[in-house]
C-alpha cells in the first residue's frame, strides 16, 4: 500500500496547504492496522536539512509515540 502526504507547512495555520499533512496521516495509520512506515520525499531529494528534520526527527518521534516503527 502507499499513500500520499504532505509535509513543511509553514504557512499561518489560517491559510490552506496541502492536505494531508504527514504527521496527520501518521496519527491515522494505527486505526487502520498500518504499525510500519516507510516515508520517502519526492522532493528535495539531496540531503536537505528541513527534510532530514521532519522526517528523521519529527516523523520518527512521532512513529515512536503511537509504537510504530
Amino acid at each position: 500500500m502507499f499513500d500520499l502526504a504532505f509535509q513543511s507547512r509553514r504557512r499561518a495555520a489560517s491559510q490552506a496547504w496541502l492536505e494531508p499533512n504527514t504527521h496527520d496521516r501518521i496519527r491515522q495509520l494505527p486505526a487502520e492496522g498500518i504499525h510500519d512506515v516507510i516515508i520517502v520525499p519526492i522532493g528535495f531529494l539531496l540531503e536537505h536539512t528541513e527534510v532530514i528534520y521532519d522526517l528523521d526527527v519529527e516523523a520518527a518521534g512521532l512513529c515512536d509515540e503511537l509504537g510504530s516503527t
